[in-house]
C-alpha cells in the first residue's frame, strides 16, 4: 500500500538529485518494507509512459504495440533490479542496493515526466522537427545525466561505476524490448 508522506519524500529526493544535490539522497525511505513498496512507483510511471507512447505515434497505435510497451515496462521494471543484484556484487556496493533501486524506482516519475513534453512536440508540432528534436535530445541528454548522477549518489560510487551501469540499464533495457517486440513481430 501507498504511503502519501513515503512517496512525498522520495519525489523530493529525485527533484533534490535533479538539482544536483547529492545529499538528497537521504531523503528516500531507505528500508525493506519501503524497497518492495517502491515498486508501486510504476502505478505512477506507467499511465505516463502510455500516453507518451500514444502521442509519438500520432494516436494510431494498435493494441499489440501498446501491450508490446506495457510488457517491455514491466519486464524492465523486475530485470533491472534483479540483475543489479549481481552488479554491485561484483562492485562491492551490495550494503547500497536497496536504497538504489528505491531511488531508482521513485525517481522514474520524474525522468517519464521530463520525457512527455518531448512526445506532446511530436504530436502537437509535427511540423516542427527541429524544435522537437532539440527538445527531445535534450530531455535525453538530462535523463542521462540525472541517472547516472542518481546512481553514483546512492551506490556512493565512482563516475565510471555509475556511467558503467547506465550503460548496462540501456544495453538491457534495449535487448528486452528488441526481444518482446520481435517475438511480437512488431518489428
Amino acid at each position: 500500500m501507498f504511503k502519501i508522506t513515503e512517496i512525498e519524500a522520495a519525489l523530493r529526493g529525485a527533484w533534490g538529485l535533479a538539482c544536483r544535490d547529492e545529499t538528497a539522497i537521504s531523503r528516500f525511505p531507505n528500508s525493506e518494507p519501503a524497497f518492495w513498496r517502491s515498486f508501486a512507483a510504476i502505478a505512477f510511471v506507467a499511465p505516463v509512459n502510455l500516453l507518451s507512447t500514444i502521442l509519438r505515434a500520432g494516436g494510431e497505435v494498435s493494441g499489440s504495440y501498446l501491450f508490446a510497451n506495457a510488457l517491455t515496462v514491466t519486464v524492465q521494471w523486475i530485470a533491472f533490479p534483479l540483475m543489479m543484484i549481481v552488479v554491485v556484487r561484483l562492485l562491492g556496493l551490495s550494503t547500497r542496493y536497496g536504497l538504489f533501486v528505491i531511488a531508482y524506482n521513485w525517481s522514474s516519475v520524474l525522468v517519464v515526466c521530463v520525457l512527455l513534453p518531448s512526445a506532446v512536440f511530436s504530436a502537437l508540432l509535427s511540423d516542427a522537427t527541429g524544435l522537437t528534436n532539440m527538445v527531445t535530445m535534450i530531455s535525453i541528454l538530462f535523463v542521462l545525466w540525472f541517472t547516472t548522477f542518481l546512481t553514483r549518489a546512492a551506490l556512493a560510487t565512482s563516475w565510471v561505476n555509475a556511467i558503467g551501469i547506465i550503460v548496462f540499464d540501456i544495453l538491457t533495457s534495449l535487448l528486452i524490448s528488441g526481444l518482446i517486440f520481435r517475438s511480437m513481430g512488431l518489428v
